[in-house]
């Protein structure tokens, strides 16, 4: 099986790329192997959402945060609906 990780999927799950699906999964092996790889970890899914922004989610995995702000992911960049990854963790933190 061919998979082009650098590139967004076109189903049911909104464009993700295989590194918004290893994020979501909390695989941390997986995202290190992409990342490695070349994956980028700036790609936005069909909602605008880079990976950083998946990855402080409700299941956040700290250690894939980290891989992803080591490899250059963007903590200021926004998605659709204008929030950074500092204003979800704020979000996240107060629904707590």
């Amino acid at each position: 099986v061919w998979l082009d990780y650098r590139r967004r999927t076109r189903d049911e799950h909104r464009g993700c790329s295989a590194l918004h699906y290893a994020v979501m999964a909390s695989q941390v092996a997986m995202v290190d192997l992409l990342i490695r790889h070349g994956a980028d970890v700036n790609m936005r899914d069909a909602h605008e959402t880079p990976p950083l922004h998946k990855a402080v989610g409700e299941n956040c995995e700290l250690r894939i945060v980290g891989l992803l702000l080591d490899a250059g992911a963007d903590m200021m960049a926004v998605d659709a609906d204008g929030n950074n990854v500092l204003h979800k963790v704020r979000h996240l933190g107060a629904a707590q």
